[in-house]
């Protein structure tokens, strides 16, 4: 079976929805031999306390929706808030046999009225949601692969490469506290850790709604971040002058309780789990040591003398050794995993920093940005079988399924190493370069410690997201033709992205015939789950209710709508002119004053947007400075975490400028 990316699907799927073709649906109202009827499936696995389950066949396809809550217990309500869980299998009626390797669509959003949504009205939903406008879009998004920036601004900003409104497809922006250095997911996906080193706090944001919800203070100048790889614990570097405040510190990921701090020597810090999470291992550049931590005691264990400022370390499965490398004098040390002992020394040359290893645990790639040289390490015989030149300040490297990705922060150029030509030729590479743009990342002036090469979803195995924060732009690029091929450009403006993620947001096959995925229940009232397959030809619109849940009644964000104040929704073009506004409640018409966190956005649908922090004024108002560049019609939308409301939940207010 020939299998196409969930991009290629949606586009199809649109195709198909505006061609005369889409007039079968109808036929699948009214024609008896295509009429959808009640089957018989049950999940084939429990999921939890079933909420409601639905059974249809169209053209011979049936379709069973099941959501569920992912814990067992407690009535068969869905409640507001809480997370619900969506298994959809498809097989074929005659045989039952599971239909695999689809690529099926979903969202959630308002059901119009108490009546059922039907097939015509169900099409029109799609249709609009394919158009990807700001306008017209689902309350929830079953399908999206989140290209995620960590941004200069302060900002998360999150980007929806397949469907976005505008030029820039910009889907929503989480403001953060402070600038933002290093990120975690978390395995599930649902928050996202960032260190503030400025604040000394980590900042939790919440995936499903792409807002911050709470911050963790820890210790002196918090900088990396790693999830252990059972996920138990998140582990913060603390970039403390040594003692006390050097070291790290243990945040429990479900309750935010910041369990332990567990100083060592003195920082900067790196660090390396083993596969079992059973130890880490982390670098004390200003002691020239490694500490070794047993992460079920949560203590220093071992303090292992390797050579003068340690500056990078990694796992490799395949030698089960931690390998350290040394900016001052060049080596890397071999350390293994069981004695703890250091086996060996390899040599590179001084300047040498981070080193990883593939997945597979055989090949390491340690980059010297001293001497613009990348080295090839082999774990299973622990030596360095290549040393490569390439670009200007190599400082990254990364990896999908087939490849290595090496970046410079130098020069827009990227490496992209096979890793099956490693194996071929004696851990020989071939290097194959591409430029993510013009300008080198550097020119931006700063950078996050954050990685700037995100590998793309599951359905583009060997492809890269990478940032340029000079040229505010995010370039896709893949494996194809036996070569790295451009596959696109976001257009991040008004942000600068200083490294990038990827959250997989979109249904995935995950037992034969069956796609899953999760989502948290909106506000209560009537919903539906919209379903698109493109092939075979299923469209069909599942109703739910959602009940009132008193837990999270409080927590709702406020209705808040801007209110222009003297004339400020006309302006000259060209001009920069003083905007006043108020926030005012929707639902009370209380005054929102003296909030230090308003964010305000104005943009136009032809691409133009400028974003600033708006100014709280003594009678309550707020005010910005603003120059529209040309005549025409502007939308301005506000976020602001005290308020709790981000902007893609913002009511807009609309301004125009004028020629005169």
């Amino acid at each position: 079976m020939v299998k196409y990316s969930r991009t290629f699907v949606m586009a199809l799927g649109w195709l198909w929805l505006t061609l005369p073709g889409a007039s079968l649906l109808a036929q699948h109202q009214h024609a008896p031999e295509h009429a959808e009827h009640e089957a018989q499936a049950q999940p084939a696995e429990p999921l939890g306390r079933i909420l409601s389950s639905y059974s249809i066949v169209q053209e011979g396809t049936a379709v069973t929706l099941t959501l569920a809550r992912p814990s067992a217990g407690g009535e068969a309500v869905i409640r507001e808030g809480e997370d619900v869980a969506v298994r959809i299998a498809i097989s074929d009626s005659a045989t039952g046999a599971p239909l695999t390797e689809l690529f099926p669509v979903g969202w959630v959003d308002h059901r119009e009225g108490a009546a059922l949504t039907d097939q015509a009205a169900c099409h029109d939903k799609i249709q609009s949601y394919l158009r990807g406008t700001l306008q017209i879009r689902p309350a929830i998004d079953l399908n999206s692969t989140y290209v995620v920036t960590l941004t200069a601004g302060n900002a998360v900003a999150v980007y929806d490469p397949i469907v976005g409104f505008n030029i820039s497809k910009l889907y929503a922006a989480a403001p953060l506290s402070s600038t933002g250095d290093d990120w975690a997911l978390s395995p599930d996906e649902r928050r996202l850790f960032v260190s503030m080193p400025l604040l000394n706090e980590i900042a939790v944001v919440n995936t499903s709604i792409w807002r911050a919800e709470a911050n963790v203070t820890v210790g002196l100048r918090p900088s990396r971040l790693s999830f252990q790889p059972d996920g138990q614990y998140l582990w913060v570097v603390n970039g403390g002058p040594g003692g006390t405040t050097s070291g790290v510190s243990v945040i429990d990921p479900v309750t935010l309780d910041l369990v332990q701090h567990i100083a060592t020597g003195e920082g900067p810090h790196e660090l390396a789990f083993t596969p079992d999470s059973r130890f880490l291992f982390v670098t004390n550049q200003g002691s020239g040591t490694l500490s070794v931590i047993d992460t079920e005691k949560l203590a220093e264990t071992k303090e292992i003398a390797t050579s003068p400022m340690p500056v990078g370390v990694a796992y490799s499965a395949v030698g089960q050794a931690i390998y350290v490398t040394h900016e001052a004098d060049g080596t890397v040390a071999v350390v293994d995993a069981g004695s703890q002992e250091v086996v060996a020394r390899l040599n590179t040359r001084p300047g040498v920093r981070a080193v990883a290893f593939d997945p597979s645990g055989r090949w390491g790639f340690a980059v010297n940005p001293l001497e613009d040289e990348v080295y090839i390490l082999d774990g299973s015989i622990a030596k360095v079988t290549d040393t490569l030149p390439f670009g200007q300040a190599p400082d990254q490297v990364a990896f999908t399924p087939g490849f290595a990705y090496v970046r410079a922060s130098g020069s827009p150029d990227v490496a992209m190493i096979p890793l099956e030509v490693l194996a071929e030729q004696d851990g020989r590479a071939k290097v194959m370069p591409f430029e993510a743009g013009r300008l080198a990342p550097k020119k931006f002036g700063s950078s996050a410690m954050a990685s700037a090469i995100a590998p793309a979803s599951h359905h583009m195995m060997d492809a890269v997201y990478v940032p340029n924060a000079a040229e505010k732009s995010i370039y896709l690029y893949h494996y194809m033709m036996s070569m790295p091929m451009p596959a696109g450009r976001v257009d991040t403006y008004p942000f600068e992205p200083t490294a990038a993620l990827v959250v997989n947001r979109a249904l995935r096959e995950t037992e034969p015939g069956v796609y899953t995925t999760t989502f948290k229940a909106p506000a209560s009232g009537e919903w539906d789950v919209v379903f698109l397959l493109d092939e075979p030809r299923v469209v069909r619109c599942f109703d739910f209710d959602v009940s009132t849940n008193p837990a999270v009644k409080t927590n709702k964000p406020p209705r808040v709508r801007i209110e222009l104040l003297e004339g400020a929704d006309e302006l000259p073009a060209g001009e920069t002119a003083e905007i006043r506004f108020e926030l005012v409640d929707k639902d009370t018409d209380e005054v929102k004053v003296n909030l230090a966190d308003v964010w305000v956005w104005v943009f136009t649908s032809r691409g133009w947007s400028e974003r600033t922090v708006a100014e709280p004024l003594e009678d309550g108002s707020y005010k910005i400075d603003l120059t529209l560049p040309a005549p025409g019609s502007y939308q301005m939308i506000i976020a602001s975490q005290t308020l709790n409301v981000a902007f893609e939940n913002s009511y807009p207010a609309f301004l125009r400028a004028s020629k005169e």
